[in-house]
């Protein structure tokens, strides 16, 4: 277990991990990952399952519940060894067995769809609100379900993409503004205008609908629940 954090100024990072990720390797221990202020179980699952918030259902608070111990991984764990860890801190957060279940629910969803026609001169899809801002991070490519799934993060919703003549791979950067006010902020990352600026730059149409899509459910465990 993580010891308590030193005293911080009100409002700063803790000093101190609440949470840390090991990888045990040929008899060394190495540091691969510091977590600060209140990381959950959510944090593990979207780092390791792949899996983000939009995608999540059921008591997503369960997922939310802060974690204050240390998590080792051991050679190289498949996606199913991931989740029966998760599965483990979730229950030990909240005090009875959990269980984490993919299922495929119907939900409303943005689709940007039709035909793949970018702009002449796009080597990548900048994501942002009213106006381009300073990037954060760096840019990152991936396929287009892996950029949907970006996408819908930064924007609170899920996202779908249904285009024909698409590229396998593209490449993308979020930006956001460095300073101004919270509601400024708020706009970098809103739906309709940074789904704007994608449609503008990819030729793609958005619509809203209800979809078919697969969450990840969490909930407490069937033998629990009997």
């Amino acid at each position: 277990m993580v010891p308590d954090a030193p005293a911080a100024r009100p409002g700063a990072l803790p000093l101190w991990p609440c949470s840390r990720v090991f990888r045990w390797q040929d008899n060394l221990l190495e540091c691969v990952m510091a977590c600060y202020g209140r990381w959950g179980a959510e944090g593990f699952i979207r780092q390791f399952l792949e899996v983000y918030p939009q995608e999540l259902a059921g008591d997503v608070e369960a997922a939310q519940m802060p974690l204050t111990a240390d998590f080792v991984l051991r050679g190289e764990p498949d996606r199913a060894q991931y989740k029966l860890a998760i599965e483990q801190l979730l229950s030990l957060a909240n005090g009875i067995p959990m269980a984490l279940v993919y299922r495929s629910v119907s939900r409303p969803v943005i689709a940007l769809t039709g035909t793949w026609a970018p702009v002449s001169d796009l080597s990548r899809i900048e994501i942002y609100g009213p106006s381009v801002a300073p990037p954060i991070g760096r840019a990152e490519s991936g396929s287009l379900a892996r950029f949907a799934q970006i996408l819908g993060d930064w924007i609170g919703r899920i996202v779908i993409i249904e285009a024909s003549g698409a590229p396998s791979e593209v490449s993308w950067q979020c930006r956001h503004i460095r300073t101004g006010t919270r509601e400024q902020g708020d706009q970098c990352r809103d739906a309709d205008l940074v789904c704007k600026r994608v449609v503008e730059q990819t030729g793609l149409v958005r619509i809203d609908k209800t979809a078919e899509v697969t969450q990840l459910f969490v909930e407490p465990s069937c033998s629990h629940q009997v």
